[in-house]
């Protein structure tokens, strides 16, 4: 028993100095340096190019002077300091990695950001580990991506940080089916040969996995208008409801309304009954595609939102259905209607202007 006790002792001895020693390896050995991955061909020549550091920095800090395809390096930062980026509304590490080409993690590194401090607000700076700013190579249609930054792969898919739960074009054809609309909507997609066939994604639980990249949602950083609006929200047709909801696993009336606008480059409160109070009221005759129209469905007052489509048709999250198109002349709505309400940002053509006057709650 003895004996058995002091092996244990020593294997718990052991596996904590091995831990230890592991996590003493993801620890840079300088503040600020980012990790590469060697691909085929690459030299220290070519690297000391790309970061814009000295060769003999490279070595020092590696303890080598050769290296070899997929070997990982430490690279410190450039003596020379490296080029920076200010953060615009909307955009995401993801987003920046993607445009200027720089691994998601190596933007985290250079900065001292960890997976749960992502968050950027506009104005903010960045360090990209370059030695020259790239170019932004987005090529937009509506909006750019915000997951995690792809390599092709053939692994099964996932879910989408800003993306519905459908993840090829059969669901997606299925769920648009179920709409109003009788024409399929495209995906709002950045046409960019960096998102390949498959894109890394985060889970809700922090998991990471891969989603095909023509099953994302993608949000936009320039305010749109309310009818590119109105086709982001078309792509959450199906999705089920979940109270307290503010995202693609489930969402609920107001949080898919919120959702909705950001993804469009809005912002709007998070509770129905805030959104009645603070946007600007509308007359049921006077209202636009992109509007929001609001209902006392428990008899406590507005409780109930959606967005107005036209022809007196919203989409809305049901508690029993999802998000469903439903018409304002059903008459469960029409005898629990309470009014309708707009953005301040709306035109009199219902197009999009850059006021920023709401503010997200």
């Amino acid at each position: 028993m003895r004996k058995l006790g002091f092996s244990l002792l020593v294997w718990a001895l052991l596996s904590t100095v091995s831990a230890l020693a592991n996590d003493a390896t993801t620890e840079p050995p300088v503040r600020g340096a980012v990790l590469h991955r060697v691909a085929e061909g690459e030299t220290l020549e070519e690297l000391s190019r790309l970061y814009g550091v000295d060769r003999e920095a490279l070595e020092e800090v590696n303890g080598t002077t050769s290296v070899s395809r997929d070997q990982t390096l430490w690279i410190p930062p450039s003596s020379k300091g490296w080029p920076v980026h200010q953060v615009e509304r909307g955009q995401t590490l993801w987003r920046i990695g993607t445009a200027f080409g720089i691994p998601l993690e190596q933007l985290r590194q250079a900065n001292g950001f960890t997976d749960d401090d992502n968050r950027l607000l506009p104005g903010n700076i960045l360090v990209l580990p370059r030695a020259e700013k790239p170019q932004w190579t987005l090529t937009e249609k509506v909006a750019a991506p915000s997951a995690s930054a792809p390599a092709e792969s053939p692994a099964p898919s996932g879910g989408s940080l800003l993306g519905s739960q459908m993840t090829d074009r059969s669901q997606r054809k299925e769920l648009s089916s179920r709409s109003a609309s009788p024409t399929p909507l495209k995906p709002t997609l950045v046409e960019s040969p960096r998102l390949g066939t498959w894109v890394e994604v985060r889970l809700p639980d922090n998991r990471r996995a891969w989603v095909r990249s023509e099953a994302l949602v993608l949000g936009s950083w320039q305010p749109q208008g309310a009818e590119e609006l109105i086709q982001t929200a078309r792509q959450f047709v199906g999705v089920p409801y979940r109270w307290g909801g503010t995202d693609p696993n489930g969402y609920d009336c107001s949080g898919f309304v919120q959702e909705v606008f950001r993804l469009s480059g809005h912002q709007v409160p998070r509770m129905a009954d805030v959104q009645y109070q603070e946007l600007n009221k509308v007359e049921t005759d006077d209202l636009q595609v992109g509007d929001l129209v609001f209902f006392n469905t428990d008899g406590s007052g507005v409780s109930h939102v959606g967005i107005y489509t036209g022809d007196k048709r919203f989409l809305h999250a049901s508690s029993s259905r999802g998000v469903i198109e439903s018409s304002l002349e059903e008459s469960y709505y029409s005898s629990r209607y309470v009014g309708g309400a707009r953005l301040e940002a709306w035109d009199t053509e219902g197009s999009a202007v850059l006021t920023g006057s709401q503010d997200d709650q």
